[in-house]
């Protein structure tokens, strides 16, 4: 649970921050603003906080009949004994006609999700 009250939580929200930023331009206003609604930016942040910290390592990419397949190497450190695994992140992505997403369905996310408990 997150300390409101605290440094590492305003560290926190200025990642979350940040985070919206860099992906709004991809995204479709109504998928964004569902996007942000829904806490998807936060999806895997929370799974990790406070226990762990995330890095991309890779991002593949494959353009499919009519959506794109994606696949992202993920690392988690554990913040106590600072060992570090990765994990692949494995999803779907629709676009529209301007090339800017409308949804993401990510295939494993409960994979990522056991393995940092």
């Amino acid at each position: 649970m997150l300390d409101y009250s605290n440094e590492d939580y305003e560290k926190f929200a200025k990642s979350v921050s940040e985070y919206r930023k860099t992906f709004k331009p991809y995204l479709s206003e109504n998928f964004f603003e569902s996007f942000v609604n829904l806490a998807g930016p936060l999806r895997f942040l929370t799974m990790a906080h406070p226990n762990y910290e995330l890095k991309v390592d890779d991002i593949k990419i494959e353009e499919k009949e009519n959506y794109y397949e994606f696949t992202v190497k993920v690392s988690y450190t554990n913040s106590k004994s600072n060992q570090s695994k990765t994990k692949k992140v494995k999803g779907h992505a629709q676009t529209n006609e301007e090339g800017k997403v409308t949804s993401i369905n990510y295939i494993n996310a409960e994979e990522f999700r056991t393995a940092l408990d």
